[in-house]
């Protein structure tokens, strides 16, 4: 974890540095589900760049929810994802 977010702060320095804490630790949690496609760190680095554009410098439930779709390429993982962190 400590090393994705050093990759991921090099990559984006001006972002948040609660933001990437918070996505890095939501790509942890996610990685460790039965998932067809697990997100990969270039994924990570995108959803936190994402997540910059929109304004948005926190990771809530409203801005994961718009924005999980940069790191899950499935609809079933999507979903799979949601009922893990929403239920």
């Amino acid at each position: 974890m400590e090393r994705e977010i050093e990759i991921v702060n090099a990559l984006l320095p001006d972002a948040p540095s609660t933001l990437v804490e918070a996505v890095v630790k939501a790509v942890q949690r996610i990685r460790n589900l039965a998932l067809i496609k697990k997100p990969s760190i270039r994924a990570t680095v995108d959803w936190v760049k994402t997540m910059v554009a929109l304004g948005h410098d926190e990771l809530e439930e409203e801005s994961f929810q718009e924005t999980v779709g940069v790191v899950l390429k499935n609809q079933d993982d999507k979903k799979k994802v949601e009922d893990h962190f929403f239920k």
